[in-house]
């Protein structure tokens, strides 16, 4: 392809040796790449190192406290000029998609660009399971503000300097495209950017952890960055499942206090406002995804709320020879 303005392809990595070797394969031939492992424990390491060998990619090492916002940052800060295209390690990129959003960025379209992303599930093994879900299926192509973490940022606001916030492991992606979107349009266009090779998202270990990681915590901790009034209301559109929860345990709360004050129809009511949404939630998922949902989440989101979460991760990068 043809282009006006270098394209440059970053791709960050943890312990994702199963899907990383599809990954690199659909990287296109004339673009530079920028490889980040995270302190993996697989052989994540050698196969970026093999790949970076083989294509001249530079391989990046990452020690300590580690997050995607330290690794996305280390591309930001070793890579040459260009148009800019963050990926993650099992995403095998659609080049058609790349090369609309290059397209775009020359012509000063936009600042970055991003699309959809079409999820392919795995099972424990790596099996494909076949099942699949489009994200962003029924958006339409134009100007958005936030974007996940497949984005294609422009040279133009590389330029800037903008970095993601090291001190957020969840949410990271909102923050910053939020914060991009103050300097420039994002476009979203309804070309796939690719296919995510990933386990399901609350089944088995991946469940586990997003118990003991508190999950929702980071809703909190972006809300306290992002303290104005039109950030506010998109990211309670983003996570109205989120609201949804935390308004009926505010009512639930009203409707006990009101009942101790003598109206005991308060109780009959919201008891009925949470069937009429379970309910309705049953219908596309189950009971435990609505326990997390609607119980869990809006509580791991008001604790958020009080831990910002300030503290500056200590990690150590290398340059893999």
């Amino acid at each position: 392809m043809n282009r006006s303005c270098p394209t440059v392809i970053g791709v960050i990595c943890k312990d994702g040796a199963r899907f990383l070797p599809a990954c690199l394969a659909a990287l296109p031939s004339d673009a530079t790449v920028i490889l980040v492992d995270s302190a993996s424990g697989d052989a994540t390491p050698q196969i970026m190192l093999d790949y970076g060998r083989a294509t001249g990619a530079r391989v990046y090492r990452l020690d300590g406290e580690v997050n995607a916002s330290v690794a996305r940052n280390v591309i930001l800060a070793n890579a040459p000029p260009g148009h800019l295209l963050l990926l993650d390690g099992d995403i095998v990129l659609n080049q058609a998609f790349l090369a609309e959003a290059v397209d775009a960025l020359d012509q000063n379209e936009a600042v970055a660009v991003c699309g959809r992303l079409l999820d392919r599930f795995h099972d424990a093994e790596g099996r494909d399971t076949g099942e699949t879900h489009m994200r962003y299926g029924t958006r339409r192509a134009g100007p958005v503000r936030s974007a996940a973490g497949v984005i294609v940022l422009g040279s133009g606001l590389r330029e800037s300097g903008i970095r993601y916030d090291e001190t957020l492991d969840r949410n990271e992606d909102t923050d910053f495209s939020l914060r991009v979107s103050r300097l420039g349009t994002i476009l979203f266009t309804t070309t796939v950017m690719g296919e995510h090779m990933t386990l399901r998202y609350y089944e088995g270990e991946r469940g586990r952890q997003w118990f003991r990681d508190q999950h929702q915590r980071a809703i909190g901790r972006l809300v306290m960055r992002h303290l104005n009034l039109g950030d506010l209301l998109h990211i309670a559109r983003l996570e109205r499942g989120v609201v949804v929860g935390l308004l009926l345990e505010l009512a639930t709360i009203v409707a006990l206090l009101l009942v101790a004050l003598g109206w005991p129809i308060a109780l009959a009511a919201i008891a009925v406002a949470w069937l009429l949404d379970m309910l309705q939630f049953l219908r596309r998922r189950n009971l435990q995804d609505y326990l997390r949902a609607r119980i869990l989440s809006p509580l791991f989101a008001l604790k958020g709320l009080l831990d910002a979460g300030h503290k500056q991760p200590r990690y150590h990068v290398t340059l893999v020879e």
